[in-house]
């Protein structure tokens, strides 16, 4: 009898571990979409929302962003809470998780920790350190367990955005009780953390960029060649289209401004991952919606819409970007009373349609809010400043040339002049911040954003504009 009872308690013993071990090395689905560098377009998130609750009914399924979600639509940066839209409309369409990008911090720590703390998914980043700042919620990484699989989510922000210092691509002064290391740097610490979390599938959630930056920080390529620990690298901050293996990882990266959604699917059994397929759809053509996100998304619109669609002024012809930097340079000259005025190329984000000016189309130019500072400064600052800065400018007032490997400055009557001149610089405060060594002095601080000065312009002057093949660039080479 106490034989037979061993015999049966064995056997079930046997029948658990292997009913165990069928269980663990059964093969499972796992379906991921991505988005990268939406900034703040929310006019396609009802057909994300649809598209994801479809196929959550085939397999596990998880949306997560790559960043920069904010800065790029009026709508969602002026409103009265900036960046709320992008959160409500987010938590309303279902993202499982979201890494930093560079213009997440574009309006500051203090606003950022507070839509942080509305959203209803997690924010990860592994090479920013927040302990100085009221953002308690990010964390180097995340698991996510979604039907007894588990996802680790590892968050990387790109770090190429000034000159000497590790910081993020905005402005340096939004930014300066957080303290940033490259990836590089950090890696290493993570490379065990899929066994660590004992995590079936293990994803760079990157803001990097694919490629390796003049400042030798590494993009997503260098990322799966130098460090491949991770079954996927899901990236962004290039605003490229971009789904390739590199050293047999996964590198995918869904473009920008809400045009396609990433999709990857995966298989998950006997401590493997294998790709089945990925693609990226195409927002625009796609026609079905989530009607509830619909609804809010033009809720959000309408409420703004009298704002932003109120008329300024009048463009007698279409005008590329470098015709509004031709433009835009031109309105902060008078507006400052300055000699010369610049504007950084990357500050010019948007076109401009030939007719009717709206305050819409200004902010989708200059969606940041930089401020605006008048230095007054020598001609041969100006030129050590163009010189050694390495960076292009538009540029409106006095005449920049060059000539073999100097620089030569002329006023309006084509006079040229001297090193000793001195004269009013005018720019936006993000490249006083950017390029501080050159502006060591103290410059007058205007009240308004360079945005708030443009839309001025357009209301003290009754004229119709035409920058039509206006090139005004310089950089020196």
């Amino acid at each position: 009898m106490k034989r037979l009872k061993y015999v049966i308690a064995l056997a079930a013993a046997l029948f658990i571990i292997v009913s165990c071990s069928n269980n663990s090395n059964k093969e499972k689905n796992l379906t991921i979409y991505h988005v990268n560098d939406v900034h703040g377009q929310i006019k396609n998130m009802a057909k994300i929302k649809q598209i994801v609750d479809v196929q959550k009914k085939k397999n596990p399924t998880i949306l997560v962003s790559a960043g920069d979600m904010f800065s790029g639509n009026p709508v969602v940066d002026n409103y009265k809470d900036p960046g709320y839209p992008m959160i409500d409309i987010m938590n309303q369409t279902g993202f499982s998780i979201a890494t930093l990008g560079n213009h997440e911090f574009d309006n500051g720590d203090s606003i950022l920790a507070i839509r942080i703390a509305q959203s209803n998914f997690p924010w990860i980043s592994a090479n920013a350190d927040f302990s100085k700042t009221p953002i308690k919620e990010v964390k180097p990484y995340k698991t996510i367990t979604i039907d007894g699989i588990k996802v680790t989510f590892l968050g990387l922000v790109e770090t190429g955005g000034m000159q000497g210092a590790v910081i993020p691509s905005t402005h340096p002064w939004d930014i300066k009780n957080i303290d940033f290391s490259r990836a590089q740097d950090i890696l290493p610490n993570y490379k065990n953390l899929k066994s660590q979390e004992k995590a079936d599938v293990y994803i760079a959630l990157s803001h990097l960029g694919h490629t390796e930056s003049p400042e030798g920080m590494i993009g997503d390529f260098q990322l799966a060649k130098v460090f491949p620990y991770f079954d996927a690298i899901i990236g962004g901050h290039t605003h490229r289209r971009i789904d390739t293996i590199i050293n047999g990882i996964p590198v995918l990266q869904a473009r920008s401004y809400l045009h396609y959604i990433g999709k990857i699917d995966l298989k998950i059994g006997n401590n493997k991952v294998k790709v089945i397929n990925s693609e990226l759809i195409n927002l625009d053509d796609y026609t079905k919606t989530d009607q509830l996100v619909a609804k809010s998304v033009d809720q959000y619109n309408n409420e703004m819409n009298a704002i932003l669609d109120q008329e300024i002024g009048y463009s007698e012809t279409k005008l590329t970007k470098t015709e509004v930097g031709c433009m835009f340079t031109a309105a902060l000259k008078d507006i400052m009373k300055a000699d010369l005025c610049i504007q950084n190329t990357g500050g010019i984000r948007s076109s401009l349609d030939e007719g009717p000016i709206t305050i819409r189309e200004i902010y989708e130019i200059d969606p940041f809010n930089n401020g605006t500072i008048l230095y007054e400064l020598s001609i041969g600052d100006l030129k050590k400043f163009l010189k050694e800065s390495e960076s292009g400018f538009f540029y409106s007032g006095l005449s920049l040339k060059q000539k073999g490997h100097e620089i030569l400055v002329y006023d309006a009557s084509d006079n040229l002049l001297s090193d000793s001149k001195t004269i009013k610089l005018g720019m936006n405060d993000y490249i006083a911040a950017v390029h501080n060594k050159f502006f060591t002095g103290k410059g007058y601080n205007f009240s308004k954003t360079s945005s708030q000065m443009l839309i001025q312009f357009f209301n003290n002057s009754k004229n119709n504009i035409n920058f039509s093949g206006c090139n005004s660039y310089f950089k020196f080479e």
